[in-house]
């Protein structure tokens, strides 16, 4: 495989990843803020949990918390805290991805079992060694330049697989969403 073709598949995973993370973090935001509100979603219970533990757990609640929970209007303002919580940073892993977008909307597992994250894991290996060792194979060696190589075949079936746990989120919340009216 050329060295171009290389790259292209590096810059699916980065790419995919990318999108991912924009598209995980959108739906937080725009489901989060239709369902919060609502009593009796996943969403709500989720909400008050994240919220009183951050209240009781900690020795000192921090500067943005008592900025919402003082503002004109704290309801508004503990949401939007919250929904900061859940997506100031890339997702990290499957396990990062379901709890941060599946558990904090409150979505049900049925349509999305563990088993379906999981899967992901290799993705994510990946993707960090791409993102973060510009995939070098042992960035501890001073002059070593050798690079991971990967079929476009394995890319093109984790990048897939991406996408699609992507859509089972989008198609839950929406499911949720409809729902919950």
């Amino acid at each position: 495989m050329a060295t171009h073709e290389v790259d292209i598949v590096r810059a699916a995973i980065a790419f995919t990843s990318s999108g991912l993370d924009a598209s995980m973090q959108r739906l937080v935001w725009d489901a989060g803020r239709y369902l919060i509100p609502r009593a009796g979603t996943g969403a709500r219970a989720q909400y008050e949990s994240f919220i009183r533990q951050e209240l009781v757990s900690s020795d000192k609640v921090g500067a943005d918390l008592i900025k919402a929970i003082i503002a004109s209007d704290p309801r508004e303002e503990l949401i939007t805290y919250y929904l900061r919580q859940r997506t100031k940073a890339s997702y990290q892993g499957s396990g990062d991805l379901d709890t941060r977008v599946r558990g904090a909307l409150g979505l049900p597992g049925a349509g999305l079992p563990p088993a379906r994250f999981k899967a992901l894991d290799p993705f994510f290996t990946v993707r960090n060694s791409v993102v973060h060792k510009m995939d070098y194979q042992d960035v501890e060696a001073a002059r070593g330049r050798a690079r991971h190589h990967r079929p476009v075949e394995d890319a093109a079936a984790m990048c897939d697989l991406a996408f699609a746990v992507a859509s089972d989120l989008i198609h839950s919340a929406a499911t949720v969403i409809v729902t919950s009216r």
